[in-house]
């Protein structure tokens, strides 16, 4: 009898999946677009808005031409296989509708400039450990990036607390604009911040210290950061880039150390 009611209860148990197979896979993810991105690369699209990247080598870089899915709000998730080399320039700048954490696996090498400038809703990045290069403006403008994560095999790029350093944490390369603390202090081990570091990180309502160790300020360094009150700009700092400081509005003065013989009072000082 408990083998008989066995048998009944597997049969059906066999006939529901038969009948749930055709609607499971009616409901699969369905492709909608795609294309090739390099020489040995080619794209999908589907209608849940995932973007994936699949073949060996490097993607394209664009320009002027526009990538396929440049400006594209329907792209949720890129998913970049682990034959990808190179993630090009301007790849996936204004993706708008791109959300969570993105992955950049082992076997990517290079992100071109501007690659992913404007992503407003991207949350976290996830560095692999392959990476040796990261073009400028790559992470720019993302204002709800919370955070860098890198793999601890990589053998040019760290994180820490979030924050992108290069290796041996002597510059910080991105400070992540969705970061929700609003006082930031720079490690001591930091001689050079770099270009676009702080671009817009109006979340950071506190005073800042730019520590003795820095001594190189890049390019648009705090452009419209929200750090208030005075900036003291030490003794070792050689050289400020253009637009550095620009649009700091809650900044009231950029207080230049007398011992600082170099010329740091011309580019990068004004604060509107």
């Amino acid at each position: 009898m408990k083998l008989n009611s066995r048998v009944l209860i597997m049969s059906a148990m066999v006939l529901l999946c038969v009948l749930l197979l055709p609607h499971m896979e009616a409901e699969a993810a369905e492709i909608v677009d795609s294309g090739a991105c390099g020489a040995n690369l080619t794209w999908t699209l589907d209608d849940e808005g995932t973007l994936t990247i699949s073949g060996e080598g490097e993607m394209e870089d664009y320009g002027y031409a526009a990538s396929p899915w440049t400006g594209n709000s329907s792209i949720t998730a890129v998913m970049i296989g682990s034959g990808v080399t190179k993630i090009g320039r301007q790849a996936f700048r204004d993706c708008s509708g791109l959300t969570g954490v993105l992955t950049i696996p082992d076997g990517v090498t290079n992100i071109g400039a501007f690659a992913f400038c404007n992503c407003r809703n991207l949350t976290g990045v996830e560095i692999g450990d392959g990476l040796v290069s990261i073009g400028e403006w790559a992470f720019v403008d993302c204002s709800s990036l919370t955070g860098f994560d890198v793999s601890t095999g990589n053998s040019e790029f760290c994180s820490d607390s979030g924050v992108l350093f290069n290796k041996n944490k002597t510059e910080l390369i991105q400070y992540p604009a969705g970061k929700p603390e609003t006082e930031y202090v720079i490690p001591d081990s930091v001689t050079r911040i770099g270009s676009q570091a702080f671009w817009y990180c109006t979340g950071l309502k506190g005073t800042m210290e730019i520590p003795d160790s820095v001594t190189s300020i890049g390019d648009n360094a705090f452009w419209a950061c929200g750090m208030k009150g005075v900036l003291r700009i030490p003794e070792s700092v050689k050289s400020i880039g253009e637009n550095a400081f620009y649009y700091c509005s809650s900044l009231t003065e950029i207080d230049v150390s007398p011992e600082n013989t170099n010329d740091c009072r011309a580019a990068g000082v004004p604060t509107h």
